[in-house]
């Protein structure tokens, strides 16, 4: 599994972020980070996601937090077996066929409300 960190990332430089603006500096070091993936996460402060839609950006962030929540349960029966690179192509593959179905349910959730 490849695991990239944002260098910038960090509590103290989050804060003088907060405190100057936006840095050119760390949204370079978060979009290093980041690459072609769809997801990063940041020490202390999250995730970013992206997706080529607001709703596959919605859809991965949703999810990602559902297997977020299932992962630490799943890892107490013992060590995971990643997908491979062409299985998680395969999925993303899927998901992107898939996620409008997701999306209306969200939105008819949101009308009921």
């Amino acid at each position: 599994m490849r695991r990239r960190v944002c260098d910038g990332c960090d509590r103290e430089a989050h804060v003088r972020w907060e405190r100057a603006g936006t840095s050119p500096a760390l949204g370079s070091s978060l979009a290093d980070a980041l690459g072609t993936a769809a997801m990063v996460l940041m020490r202390g402060h999250g995730a970013t996601l992206v997706g080529s839609s607001l709703q596959e950006a919605v859809f991965r962030a949703t999810y990602a937090t559902i297997n977020a929540q299932l992962q630490p349960i799943a890892m107490l029966l013992g060590d995971p077996t990643y997908l491979a690179p062409e299985e998680a192509t395969q999925a993303d593959s899927l998901h992107r066929r898939v996620l409008n179905r997701s999306w209306e349910f969200w939105k008819g959730k949101l009308g009921d409300a």
